[in-house]
């Protein structure tokens, strides 16, 4: 069953894409944890990764 939430503000067309900030930060702090994983050499390591050719 989905669950729906109502917004008293209107969707999130209408109240903006990036004014959420818990959400802004998790996207970005996921795309800084992707780009160290792939470029670090250490962490290259211990998830068995390598860098884009």
């Amino acid at each position: 069953m989905p669950i729906v939430a109502d917004n008293p503000r209107g969707g999130s067309l209408t109240v903006g894409l990036f004014s959420n900030r818990t959400i802004n930060f998790g996207i970005v702090t996921e795309i800084v944890l992707l780009v160290l994983i792939t470029e670090v050499p250490v962490l290259q390591t211990v998830f068995h990764t390598a860098p884009p050719g």
